[in-house]
């Protein structure tokens, strides 16, 4: 899973240090080429994985590979959060 996170950043870090003139690729989806997806949805499918790998570091005992996701995880959080109301989020609002 670390591997398949790492090749995602990789791309992402590739895509965004192209030239400047260039517009980055479409990201490729395991569900078809022409279907669209909300960024929202998207961060919230990342965000259940990143969690995944966070419990099995924290089984495994890994203290710098704890750290990175809770830091991926964090910025994953503050994307998600400019995307949603806090209402959408289930935080209840008076």
């Amino acid at each position: 899973m670390i591997d398949a996170a790492r090749q995602v950043i990789e791309g992402s870090q590739a895509a965004h240090d192209g030239p400047a003139g260039e517009s980055a690729p479409a990201p490729v989806s395991s569900l078809g080429a022409d279907v669209q997806h909300d960024p929202v949805d998207l961060l919230g499918d990342i965000s259940d994985s990143l969690l995944d790998a966070y419990q099995l570091a924290k089984h495994d005992g890994d203290p710098l590979t704890i750290a990175l996701i809770e830091k991926v995880l964090f910025h994953v959080g503050r994307r998600l959060a400019r995307g949603m109301s806090p209402a959408e989020a289930g935080i209840p609002c008076h």
